[in-house]
Protein backbone atom coordinates (compact mmCIF):
# COMPACT_ATOMS: atom_id res chain seq x y z
CA UNK A 1 0.00 0.00 0.00
CA UNK A 2 1.07 3.62 -0.55
CA UNK A 3 1.73 5.86 2.22
CA UNK A 4 -0.34 8.90 2.24
CA UNK A 5 2.72 11.44 2.37
CA UNK A 6 0.51 14.24 2.09
CA UNK A 7 -1.41 13.42 5.43
CA UNK A 8 1.89 12.66 7.52
CA UNK A 9 3.30 16.43 6.55
CA UNK A 10 -0.01 17.88 7.79
CA UNK A 11 1.22 20.69 10.44
CA UNK A 12 -0.10 20.26 14.12
CA UNK A 13 -2.41 22.73 13.75
CA UNK A 14 -4.66 21.14 11.20
CA UNK A 15 -5.04 18.27 13.61
CA UNK A 16 -7.84 18.02 16.11
CA UNK A 17 -6.38 19.92 19.16
CA UNK A 18 -9.18 19.33 21.58
CA UNK A 19 -8.72 15.39 21.09
CA UNK A 20 -4.82 15.96 21.44
CA UNK A 21 -5.82 17.52 24.50
CA UNK A 22 -8.26 15.04 25.87
CA UNK A 23 -5.70 12.24 24.84
CA UNK A 24 -3.07 13.97 26.79
CA UNK A 25 -5.72 14.29 30.02
CA UNK A 26 -6.12 10.74 29.89
CA UNK A 27 -2.64 9.94 29.98
CA UNK A 28 -2.12 12.48 33.12
CA UNK A 29 -5.73 10.98 34.97
CA UNK A 30 -4.42 7.36 34.63
CA UNK A 31 -0.81 8.14 35.71
CA UNK A 32 -2.17 8.87 38.91
CA UNK A 33 -2.35 5.62 38.94
CA UNK A 34 0.69 4.25 37.30
CA UNK A 35 3.98 3.36 37.93
CA UNK A 36 6.93 4.78 35.35
CA UNK A 37 7.50 1.05 34.28
CA UNK A 38 3.44 0.68 33.57
CA UNK A 39 3.79 3.02 30.82
CA UNK A 40 6.66 0.91 29.34
CA UNK A 41 4.60 -1.80 29.06
CA UNK A 42 1.96 -0.43 27.17
CA UNK A 43 4.30 0.49 24.61
CA UNK A 44 5.12 -3.01 24.22
CA UNK A 45 1.57 -4.08 24.52
CA UNK A 46 0.08 -1.64 21.61
CA UNK A 47 2.13 -4.62 19.27
CA UNK A 48 0.57 -7.37 21.43
CA UNK A 49 -3.33 -6.15 21.63
CA UNK A 50 -5.97 -7.28 19.56
CA UNK A 51 -6.14 -5.09 16.30
CA UNK A 52 -9.22 -3.03 17.16
CA UNK A 53 -7.43 -1.61 20.21
CA UNK A 54 -4.26 -0.39 18.87
CA UNK A 55 -5.63 3.40 18.31
CA UNK A 56 -7.41 3.18 21.71
CA UNK A 57 -5.25 5.20 24.30
CA UNK A 58 -4.88 2.35 27.32
CA UNK A 59 -7.27 4.72 29.57
CA UNK A 60 -9.60 4.30 26.67
CA UNK A 61 -8.88 0.54 25.68
CA UNK A 62 -9.87 -0.03 30.10
CA UNK A 63 -13.24 1.50 29.75
CA UNK A 64 -13.97 -0.84 26.77
CA UNK A 65 -12.68 -3.27 28.86
CA UNK A 66 -15.19 -2.26 31.48
CA UNK A 67 -18.08 -1.96 29.29
CA UNK A 68 -17.57 -5.04 27.94
CA UNK A 69 -17.31 -7.30 31.38
CA UNK A 70 -20.50 -5.30 32.58
CA UNK A 71 -22.28 -7.31 29.59
CA UNK A 72 -20.78 -10.62 30.23
CA UNK A 73 -21.65 -10.29 33.91
CA UNK A 74 -25.15 -9.38 33.26
CA UNK A 75 -25.19 -12.44 30.91
CA UNK A 76 -23.60 -15.13 33.39
CA UNK A 77 -25.85 -13.49 36.29
CA UNK A 78 -29.12 -14.42 34.49
CA UNK A 79 -27.79 -18.15 33.60
CA UNK A 80 -26.03 -18.86 36.46
CA UNK A 81 -27.48 -16.76 39.24
CA UNK A 82 -30.95 -15.05 39.35
CA UNK A 83 -32.22 -14.24 35.61
CA UNK A 84 -35.04 -11.57 36.81
CA UNK A 85 -32.12 -9.44 38.83
CA UNK A 86 -29.68 -9.28 35.79
CA UNK A 87 -30.21 -6.27 34.51
CA UNK A 88 -30.16 -4.42 38.16
CA UNK A 89 -26.36 -5.52 38.24
CA UNK A 90 -23.70 -3.55 37.15
CA UNK A 91 -20.23 -5.50 38.50
CA UNK A 92 -18.41 -2.41 38.95
CA UNK A 93 -18.44 0.36 41.27
CA UNK A 94 -21.31 3.15 41.25
CA UNK A 95 -18.34 5.74 40.77
CA UNK A 96 -16.78 3.80 37.83
CA UNK A 97 -12.95 2.84 36.97
CA UNK A 98 -11.86 5.90 39.30
CA UNK A 99 -13.99 4.88 42.50
CA UNK A 100 -10.73 4.17 44.05
CA UNK A 101 -7.13 3.12 43.21
CA UNK A 102 -8.34 -1.09 43.79
CA UNK A 103 -10.92 -0.72 41.25
CA UNK A 104 -8.52 1.21 38.76
CA UNK A 105 -6.64 -1.79 39.28
CA UNK A 106 -8.79 -4.30 39.31
CA UNK A 107 -9.94 -3.56 35.81
CA UNK A 108 -6.21 -2.16 34.16
CA UNK A 109 -4.69 -5.30 35.56
CA UNK A 110 -6.91 -7.75 34.12
CA UNK A 111 -7.02 -5.29 30.49
CA UNK A 112 -3.34 -5.70 30.03
CA UNK A 113 -3.81 -9.53 30.73
CA UNK A 114 -6.29 -9.54 27.89
CA UNK A 115 -3.72 -7.25 25.88
CA UNK A 116 -0.73 -9.73 26.03
CA UNK A 117 -2.87 -12.19 25.03
CA UNK A 118 -3.76 -10.62 21.94
CA UNK A 119 -7.54 -11.22 22.14
CA UNK A 120 -10.60 -8.93 22.60
CA UNK A 121 -11.99 -8.06 25.59
CA UNK A 122 -15.29 -10.08 25.19
CA UNK A 123 -14.47 -13.17 24.40
CA UNK A 124 -11.33 -12.78 27.15
CA UNK A 125 -13.73 -11.84 29.94
CA UNK A 126 -16.64 -14.74 28.71
CA UNK A 127 -14.09 -17.38 28.14
CA UNK A 128 -12.09 -16.94 31.99
CA UNK A 129 -15.45 -16.68 33.47
CA UNK A 130 -16.76 -19.72 32.11
CA UNK A 131 -13.43 -21.47 33.08
CA UNK A 132 -13.62 -19.85 36.82
CA UNK A 133 -17.17 -20.70 37.04
CA UNK A 134 -16.69 -24.10 36.31
CA UNK A 135 -13.91 -24.56 38.80
CA UNK A 136 -16.55 -24.49 41.74
CA UNK A 137 -19.18 -23.00 43.38
CA UNK A 138 -19.55 -19.53 43.42
CA UNK A 139 -22.26 -16.79 45.03
CA UNK A 140 -21.61 -14.34 42.54
CA UNK A 141 -19.48 -13.52 39.22
CA UNK A 142 -16.43 -13.47 39.58
CA UNK A 143 -14.59 -10.17 39.85
CA UNK A 144 -11.33 -9.46 36.84
CA UNK A 145 -8.87 -10.36 39.46
CA UNK A 146 -10.56 -13.46 39.78
CA UNK A 147 -10.73 -14.01 36.10
CA UNK A 148 -6.77 -12.76 34.84
CA UNK A 149 -3.93 -14.77 37.42
CA UNK A 150 -5.68 -18.70 36.77
CA UNK A 151 -3.79 -20.63 34.96
CA UNK A 152 -6.94 -22.91 33.89
CA UNK A 153 -8.89 -19.38 33.00
CA UNK A 154 -5.92 -18.12 30.41
CA UNK A 155 -5.27 -21.76 28.86
CA UNK A 156 -9.15 -21.73 28.33
CA UNK A 157 -8.09 -18.14 26.02
CA UNK A 158 -5.44 -19.59 24.48
CA UNK A 159 -7.36 -22.92 23.24
CA UNK A 160 -10.45 -21.05 22.07
CA UNK A 161 -8.56 -17.88 20.40
CA UNK A 162 -7.09 -20.34 18.20
CA UNK A 163 -10.44 -21.53 16.66
CA UNK A 164 -11.29 -18.04 16.69
CA UNK A 165 -9.30 -17.20 14.57
CA UNK A 166 -9.84 -19.62 12.08
CA UNK A 167 -13.75 -18.17 11.67
CA UNK A 168 -14.64 -14.95 9.97
CA UNK A 169 -13.65 -12.64 12.89
CA UNK A 170 -10.00 -13.14 12.23
CA UNK A 171 -8.95 -9.54 11.20
CA UNK A 172 -10.13 -5.99 12.63
CA UNK A 173 -13.03 -4.51 10.53
CA UNK A 174 -11.72 -0.87 11.62
CA UNK A 175 -10.87 1.34 8.54
CA UNK A 176 -7.62 2.03 10.29
CA UNK A 177 -6.05 -0.84 8.49
CA UNK A 178 -7.44 0.18 4.54
CA UNK A 179 -5.50 1.59 1.89
CA UNK A 180 -7.31 5.74 2.31
CA UNK A 181 -5.98 5.98 5.81
CA UNK A 182 -2.60 3.87 5.63
CA UNK A 183 0.22 5.76 6.89
CA UNK A 184 2.75 3.36 6.79
CA UNK A 185 2.29 2.65 10.75
CA UNK A 186 3.65 -0.11 12.61
CA UNK A 187 0.20 -1.38 14.17
CA UNK A 188 -1.13 -1.03 10.15
CA UNK A 189 2.01 -2.73 8.79
CA UNK A 190 1.37 -5.66 11.50
CA UNK A 191 -2.10 -6.14 10.23
CA UNK A 192 -1.18 -6.63 7.23
CA UNK A 193 1.24 -9.32 8.01
CA UNK A 194 -1.69 -11.38 10.11
CA UNK A 195 -4.23 -11.06 7.68
CA UNK A 196 -2.23 -12.54 4.98
CA UNK A 197 -1.20 -15.12 8.13
CA UNK A 198 -4.15 -15.84 9.02
CA UNK A 199 -5.86 -16.71 5.81
CA UNK A 200 -4.29 -20.10 6.18
CA UNK A 201 -6.02 -20.74 8.81
CA UNK A 202 -9.43 -20.18 7.45
CA UNK A 203 -11.23 -23.55 5.70
CA UNK A 204 -11.53 -21.94 2.41
CA UNK A 205 -8.40 -19.95 1.91
CA UNK A 206 -9.11 -18.66 -1.80
CA UNK A 207 -12.36 -17.54 -0.58
CA UNK A 208 -11.05 -15.71 2.74
CA UNK A 209 -7.72 -14.65 0.47
CA UNK A 210 -10.38 -13.16 -2.34
CA UNK A 211 -12.49 -11.39 0.79
CA UNK A 212 -9.20 -9.51 2.48
CA UNK A 213 -7.84 -8.09 -1.42
CA UNK A 214 -11.39 -7.33 -2.92
CA UNK A 215 -14.19 -7.01 -0.14
CA UNK A 216 -12.47 -5.72 2.91
CA UNK A 217 -9.15 -3.83 1.55
CA UNK A 218 -6.86 -4.74 3.30
CA UNK A 219 -4.29 -6.16 1.81
CA UNK A 220 -2.87 -5.08 -1.73
CA UNK A 221 -2.56 -7.82 -4.94
CA UNK A 222 1.24 -7.41 -4.90
CA UNK A 223 1.65 -8.14 -1.27
CA UNK A 224 -0.50 -10.95 -1.38
CA UNK A 225 1.36 -12.40 -4.68
CA UNK A 226 4.69 -11.75 -2.53
CA UNK A 227 3.11 -14.77 0.10
CA UNK A 228 0.96 -17.10 -2.26
CA UNK A 229 1.88 -16.09 -5.87
CA UNK A 230 0.50 -14.95 -8.67
CA UNK A 231 -2.01 -17.88 -9.40
CA UNK A 232 -3.43 -18.79 -6.17
CA UNK A 233 -4.33 -14.94 -5.74
CA UNK A 234 -5.80 -14.96 -9.42
CA UNK A 235 -7.91 -18.15 -8.30
CA UNK A 236 -8.96 -15.97 -4.99
CA UNK A 237 -9.81 -13.01 -6.72
CA UNK A 238 -11.94 -15.05 -9.47
CA UNK A 239 -13.52 -16.63 -6.17
CA UNK A 240 -15.15 -13.99 -4.71
CA UNK A 241 -15.61 -11.90 -8.21
CA UNK A 242 -19.63 -12.62 -8.60
CA UNK A 243 -20.23 -11.50 -5.00
CA UNK A 244 -17.31 -9.04 -4.15
CA UNK A 245 -18.85 -5.56 -2.70
CA UNK A 246 -16.33 -3.71 -2.19
CA UNK A 247 -16.18 -1.52 1.56
CA UNK A 248 -16.68 1.96 0.88
CA UNK A 249 -13.70 3.78 1.71
CA UNK A 250 -13.87 5.85 4.87
CA UNK A 251 -11.03 8.38 5.16
CA UNK A 252 -10.49 9.07 9.07
CA UNK A 253 -9.29 12.55 10.82
CA UNK A 254 -5.15 12.35 11.71
CA UNK A 255 -6.17 12.24 15.36
CA UNK A 256 -8.03 8.85 15.10
CA UNK A 257 -5.03 7.37 13.43
CA UNK A 258 -3.00 8.30 16.68
CA UNK A 259 -1.40 4.42 17.67
CA UNK A 260 -2.26 3.68 21.27
CA UNK A 261 1.60 4.06 22.20
CA UNK A 262 1.08 7.96 21.66
CA UNK A 263 2.13 10.50 23.50
CA UNK A 264 2.50 8.20 26.59
CA UNK A 265 4.37 9.93 30.22
CA UNK A 266 7.41 7.94 29.03
CA UNK A 267 10.31 8.69 27.12
CA UNK A 268 10.13 7.90 23.67
CA UNK A 269 12.48 5.50 22.89
CA UNK A 270 14.35 5.68 19.23
CA UNK A 271 16.29 2.90 19.74
CA UNK A 272 12.98 0.15 19.62
CA UNK A 273 11.75 -0.65 16.37
CA UNK A 274 8.55 0.35 17.04
CA UNK A 275 9.61 3.67 17.53
CA UNK A 276 12.49 3.51 15.18
CA UNK A 277 10.24 3.25 12.34
CA UNK A 278 7.28 5.03 13.48
CA UNK A 279 6.77 8.08 10.94
CA UNK A 280 4.70 9.92 13.90
CA UNK A 281 7.60 9.45 16.19
CA UNK A 282 8.31 13.05 16.07
CA UNK A 283 4.89 14.19 17.05
CA UNK A 284 5.00 11.32 19.81
CA UNK A 285 8.22 12.50 21.60
CA UNK A 286 6.69 16.08 21.94
CA UNK A 287 3.59 14.96 22.91
CA UNK A 288 4.95 12.34 25.85
CA UNK A 289 6.79 15.39 27.30
CA UNK A 290 4.03 17.44 28.07
CA UNK A 291 2.29 13.94 29.58
CA UNK A 292 5.51 13.16 31.29
CA UNK A 293 6.07 16.81 32.51
CA UNK A 294 2.87 17.13 33.59
CA UNK A 295 2.03 14.22 35.56
CA UNK A 296 5.47 14.65 37.59
CA UNK A 297 4.79 17.77 38.36
CA UNK A 298 0.79 16.29 39.72
CA UNK A 299 2.42 13.12 41.60
CA UNK A 300 5.83 13.02 41.41
CA UNK A 301 8.36 10.87 39.85
CA UNK A 302 6.52 7.77 40.63
CA UNK A 303 2.92 7.67 41.96
CA UNK A 304 2.55 4.04 43.12
CA UNK A 305 5.33 4.27 45.38
CA UNK A 306 4.08 8.02 46.83
CA UNK A 307 0.86 6.78 47.59
CA UNK A 308 2.32 3.42 49.45
CA UNK A 309 4.89 6.58 51.36
CA UNK A 310 2.04 8.06 52.38
CA UNK A 311 -0.02 4.87 53.40
CA UNK A 312 2.63 4.10 55.84
CA UNK A 313 2.93 7.44 56.89
CA UNK A 314 -0.65 7.44 58.05
CA UNK A 315 -0.68 4.16 59.53
CA UNK A 316 2.72 5.72 61.71
CA UNK A 317 0.53 8.29 62.76
CA UNK A 318 -2.44 6.17 63.72
CA UNK A 319 -0.54 3.71 65.17
CA UNK A 320 1.51 6.77 67.50
CA UNK A 321 -2.06 8.36 68.84
CA UNK A 322 -3.31 4.74 69.71
CA UNK A 323 -0.37 4.84 72.28
CA UNK A 324 -0.76 8.72 73.32
CA UNK A 325 -4.36 7.34 73.58
CA UNK A 326 -3.30 4.39 75.78
CA UNK A 327 -1.02 6.38 77.54
CA UNK A 328 -3.63 8.82 78.44
CA UNK A 329 -6.15 6.86 79.39
CA UNK A 330 -3.65 4.66 81.38
CA UNK A 331 -2.45 7.57 83.56
CA UNK A 332 -6.02 8.58 84.18
CA UNK A 333 -6.85 5.37 85.24
CA UNK A 334 -3.97 5.25 87.64
CA UNK A 335 -4.75 9.01 88.80
CA UNK A 336 -8.45 7.61 89.44
CA UNK A 337 -7.43 4.77 91.88
CA UNK A 338 -4.44 6.75 93.53
CA UNK A 339 -7.57 9.09 94.51
CA UNK A 340 -9.66 6.61 95.21
CA UNK A 341 -7.37 4.85 97.73
CA UNK A 342 -6.27 7.83 99.33
CA UNK A 343 -10.32 8.73 100.02
CA UNK A 344 -10.58 5.07 101.34
CA UNK A 345 -7.47 6.27 103.97
CA UNK A 346 -8.76 9.31 105.20
CA UNK A 347 -12.38 7.45 105.81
Amino acid sequence: MIVSSDRLRMPDELLDRSSLKNRTADMIRAAKHMRPEDWRVERDLSMRKWFDYRFMSPLDATLQFVEDYKVVFRAKWRSDFDAATADLKRGTAKEGLFADRREFSTFWNARVCADTLGVRYRFFIFTTMEAALRRGKWKRVPRPGQLWNKPDCLTAVETKWEEELAGRQAVSALAHYRPENFLGLPHQLNHQRHVLEVAKKRSNLKHALGSYIDIDRLVSVEQAEAVYGARVVQMAREAVSRTAVPVQPDLLPLVQLLPSCFGLPVAVDRALPLCATCPLVDRCANASAIAQTTSVKLYGDDPVAAHKRALSRARSRRYRERGRDGRDAAGTASQTRTQSGAGTAAA
